[in-house]
């Protein structure tokens, strides 16, 4: 039997360990940065997060990551709590259609419009974005999941002009999309690294 010359070893340990990191994907950088219009950045890991004041007790956060499993949050004490039967007066007047590539989006029921849709939603110029999904109010705040798919959210965002944002039919914010163009490009950057990148 032929054996190796001990100094081989050492040699061979490393080239192993050199072969492995040639696989593993450069970690994600860390950022953490200010948009005109209110908008903040923050990359962390797989999270890739754009937060927006709405006005008073009231922010719109986009916790998309780059597996693509994120959602819109919107959190604050302007939002009507939600108790055990509230959710169902937020989900009035939107629901989920197949596309023509065969997914979900969300979109309005048949006869609704944007001025007598009663329920909570996101709208990116006249069309649902993300409608609510889930609510929690604990400790004195409230929170709204909104869109079930990240995927079905995030393209209608960054090819919006304008966001508007419903409360239970009331009109609670109106965002120009189109001034957060460096947000964009930041959250698409962040979005598309490993492991979908």
């Amino acid at each position: 039997m032929r054996t190796s010359p001990a100094w081989l070893l050492p040699l061979a340990l490393l080239l192993a360990a050199g072969s492995s990191a040639a696989f593993e994907p450069p970690p994600i950088p860390e950022k953490d940065l200010a948009f005109g219009d209110g908008w903040t950045f923050q990359s962390r890991g797989n999270n890739c997060t754009a937060t927006r004041m709405l006005g008073k007790d009231l922010t719109l956060r986009l916790a998309f990551t780059n597996f693509e499993d994120g959602y819109v949050w919107l959190s604050g004490k302007r939002l009507p709590a939600i108790g055990d039967d509230e959710g169902a007066k937020h989900e009035k007047g939107a629901g989920s259609v197949e596309d023509a590539e065969g997914n979900y989006v969300d979109a309005l029921d048949g006869g609704v419009t944007y001025a007598s849709f009663p329920g909570t939603a996101i709208f990116v110029d006249g069309h649902v974005a993300a409608r609510f999904v889930y609510g929690e109010t604990a400790g004195g705040k409230t929170s709204y999941k909104l869109g079930h798919l990240q995927s079905a959210v995030w393209p209608r965002l960054k090819a919006g002009r304008e966001m508007r944002v419903k409360l239970l039919g009331k009109e609670a914010a109106v965002v120009q999309l189109s001034a957060a163009t460096g947000l964009w490009d930041e959250m698409q950057d962040c979005i598309s690294q490993y492991p979908n990148g």
